[in-house]
């Protein structure tokens, strides 16, 4: 089965975004991998969409699957609140669904305190071998 991914990008977040750096990443994250892997890029303006595109992916993607938030903590927060809006017994396993994030907000707290790399095209390529594993 092929392996995919939702790669969320907020291009409100930071200093902002636009919106062909979705495909950028989608690369990296596919380089990271190493092998097949569906990447769809959903570019978003605020945290309800996200939460929104990311509780849609972890109902109906195929598994395994990997939720990608690049934006700040607020669009990782959103991550994580729609995947339990589907997962709502608890997190799903990591042979169902896992989340990553890329340091693309103003703060970075979280993705810094994860010592998620800077540079969002590593980051992504990091992303990306890890979920080959």
């Amino acid at each position: 089965m092929t392996a995919s991914a939702l790669l969320i990008l907020n291009r409100a977040s930071g200093t902002g975004h636009v919106a062909e750096f979705g495909e950028t990443l989608g690369n990296a994250l596919r380089s990271g991998h190493g092998s097949s892997l569906e990447v769809e890029t959903m570019v978003v303006d605020n945290h309800p969409d996200a939460r929104s595109a990311a509780s849609e992916y972890a109902r109906f993607a195929s598994r395994p699957s990997l939720v990608i938030a690049a934006g700040g903590g607020g669009t990782l927060r959103a991550a994580v609140e729609g995947v339990m809006d589907t997962f709502t017994s608890g997190p799903p396993p990591a042979d169902v669904l896992r989340l990553g994030a890329l340091r693309m907000g103003s703060g970075n707290v979280i993705a810094r305190n994860l010592r998620i790399p800077l540079d969002p095209i590593e980051a992504a390529r990091q992303v990306g071998r890890s979920f080959a594993n």
